[in-house]
């Protein structure tokens, strides 16, 4: 019987070889090393949304659902998307606990509506006017993590994450 997937992590499997600029070393030393550096830590812009589109469903989903706290976390801003990822099981969670203390956090936005109809068109306004004034407040960013679920719909864009890389593109 298996005692847990971690346990057979590596059991005679030969080791791959590591991508040049990475390291094996747990992340504490490599932070410890990255800190001893005289560069700075590279400031990372976190932002995220989703939601399930279904276009058969009726209705639509309200922006409402994507800022309360219901079924789903609802809407997170700074601090407060830092403290809600922390041991939770969402792609951001994963990131933020892997660039814990290898990068500077800056973070903006990340809200969530579940699963329904199409989301409002306001949901994509709201979600990208945010994350642009996010970007334009911050002193210098290195790189933007943006946890895009990759299946939302709205009226005006069926790819609504499409457009939210062609507004930030055009900004950056």
């Amino acid at each position: 019987s298996r005692d847990g997937c971690a346990s057979e992590i590596g059991r005679g499997k030969p080791e791959l070889p590591i991508p040049r600029g990475l390291s094996r070393d747990p992340p504490s030393e490599r932070a410890r090393a990255m800190s001893q550096t005289p560069a700075a830590l590279p400031r990372i812009l976190v932002a995220g949304i989703s939601h399930e589109t279904n276009s058969f469903a009726a209705g639509g989903t309200p922006l409402a659902k994507f800022l309360e706290e219901n079924d789903f976390p609802g809407l997170k801003t700074g601090p407060e998307l830092i403290a809600f990822h922390t041991g939770c099981n969402f792609a951001t969670s994963g990131f933020l606990a892997r660039m814990a203390g290898l990068a500077e956090i800056v973070p903006a936005l990340w809200m969530h509506g579940g699963a329904g109809g199409p989301a409002e068109d306001g949901v994509l306004d709201y979600f990208c006017d945010h994350l642009l004034e996010a970007l334009g407040a911050a002193r210098r960013i290195d790189a933007i993590y943006l946890d895009l679920h990759g299946a939302m719909v709205t009226p005006s864009w069926p790819d609504a994450e499409g457009e939210i890389l062609r507004r930030l593109r055009a900004v950056t």
